[in-house]
């Protein structure tokens, strides 16, 4: 096989499969990233942690003031899928990414105190210790930087919704033994500030005619669906 082609055998993913899922990066996942785009300082050093596809990380290696990109994920499938499909097809500057294979609850290879910014795509609420997750950040990040997290799931305020989705979210998962959870908005404030950051909420809306309707909703229905805030940590 040349090099750089991929063995669909090894993953269940087929050619088709991954074409529609870069589909819906394109079109629902990019608008995200323009969202959150300015908060990119001149020379940032960056780490996305969770990272999947690396789709995130694809679009923040072209912004002008990127230096580098430290990409974190455990499933090593994912890794060489990024490498090979996700990154070329998103044209990323390959030159500014490092992928590592490893648990994003130890970045003892991570220099304290070195990142300008930590991205997250709805990865946070794949532990089960968010706390000691959010410390070990702290660590590695310099004074005043920011962890940057879309997509985080947020349960609602309306009691009615806020006990529905507290009982069926993510169900399908928990069954395939993954792990998820779901906060408030006032569990995720609570989480960051025990950790020595403050967090600010900003909307955030996507390129689907859901996320366009979402737009005129109350604000005490946020949470129905995943990407309804960005969240901006910043450590003190």
């Amino acid at each position: 096989m040349p090099k750089g082609m991929i063995n669909y055998s090894q993953y269940n993913e087929t050619e088709k499969s991954l074409s529609k899922w870069l589909n819906i990066i394109q079109k629902e996942r990019i608008p995200l990233y323009h969202q959150i785009s300015h908060h990119i300082k001149p020379k940032s050093k960056i780490i996305e942690i969770g990272a999947g596809s690396a789709w995130l990380s694809a679009c923040v290696s072209k912004n002008d003031n990127v230096d580098s990109i430290l990409i974190i994920e455990n499933d090593l499938r994912r890794i060489d899928l990024a490498q090979k499909y996700f990154v070329p097809n998103l044209n990323a500057i390959k030159t500014k990414l490092t992928f590592y294979n490893t648990d994003f609850h130890k970045l003892n290879f991570v220099q304290n105190n070195s990142i300008d910014i930590i991205f997250v795509d709805a990865a946070l609420h794949y532990t089960n210790t968010l706390e000691l997750l959010l410390q070990e950040l702290h660590r590695k990040l310099k004074k005043s930087g920011q962890i940057i997290a879309i997509r985080e799931p947020i349960l609602p305020s309306l009691p009615i919704l806020k006990n529905f989705r507290k009982k069926t979210f993510g169900l399908k998962q928990i069954k395939n033994g993954d792990i998820e959870n779901i906060y408030t908005k006032n569990e995720w404030t609570n989480y960051f500030n025990n950790c020595n950051f403050t967090v600010t909420f900003y909307p955030l809306y996507g390129g689907s005619l859901k996320d366009r309707l979402l737009n005129i909703a109350m604000n005490k229905y946020n949470g129905i669906l995943f990407n309804r805030y960005y969240m901006i940590a910043t450590k003190y």
